[in-house]
């Protein structure tokens, strides 16, 4: 897609601008013990440059994340979400035998686990290291990653210098998953309909072909709603 440049800052601003913007949050604020949350002034910065509403921001990361809007499980390890389908048909077209697989690796080409783990989020990460235990790199670019749920396969539209760069930076905080989701949405064109609010074009291109059934465009368009009535400008 082209990337949508009126009535805003050109994409390549947008970006410069936001990554000089990661790039000066201290590192003396990163802790190697907690999550980093993202600040209401690194959002309502992040969506002021980019011309998206915060209760634009948050819509999208309720749904993609869940009412408590976070990208992480622990300090490093962020939400992830294997698409199964997708990595039986790389590593098929890899020239591994899917059905051996399959009986060898149940934890990852089954049925998620979610008693076994007691949450759909902890039953995922297990589900992706184990598909990772067959094919690390396959399996990161099968996968969901942070808050707004970027697939890997996407790292070279979300302006990351390669596949391991992209984990690191999902991996570091929620502003650097924030950063990540403008640079896509942006290079991508999707721009254009968060600003717009036309929540069916977004969905449709962000959600796929069953956004429909997911209702995804009225579950955005609501949550939106919600969130701009609250006048709240932090993230949660």
């Amino acid at each position: 897609m082209a990337l949508c440049t009126t009535g805003y800052d050109n994409g390549k601003d947008v970006i410069k601008k936001i990554d000089n913007l990661v790039d000066s949050v201290s590192n003396d604020s990163i802790s190697q013990d907690s999550i980093i949350k993202i600040s209401c002034r690194e959002l309502n910065d992040i969506a002021k440059i980019s011309n998206i509403e915060v209760a634009t921001i948050k819509a999208v990361s309720f749904i993609e994340a869940g009412p408590e809007h976070t990208g992480f499980i622990k300090y490093g390890s962020p939400i992830v979400h294997l698409e199964v389908s997708m990595f039986k048909k790389m590593l098929q077209k890899a020239g591994y035998d899917v059905d051996s697989l399959s009986k060898l690796h149940p934890e990852a080409l089954g049925p998620l686990k979610k008693d076994k783990y007691g949450s759909a989020i902890l039953a995922q990460k297990a589900q992706f290291d184990s598909a990772a235990a067959i094919n690390d790199s396959l399996a990161k670019i099968c996968t969901y990653w942070g808050m707004f749920q970027i697939r890997g396969s996407n790292w070279r539209q979300c302006g990351s210098a390669s596949l391991d760069d992209f984990i690191a930076q999902m991996c570091k905080s929620e502003t650097s998953q924030l950063d990540l989701f403008v640079k896509f949405i942006t290079n991508t064109g999707l721009h254009k309909y968060l600003i717009a609010k036309d929540w069916e074009s977004f969905a449709k291109a962000y959600n796929g072909k069953g956004y429909v059934r997911n209702r995804y465009h009225i579950r955005l368009e609501q949550a939106y709603r919600r969130f701009a009535a609250q006048k709240n400008d932090s993230i949660r």
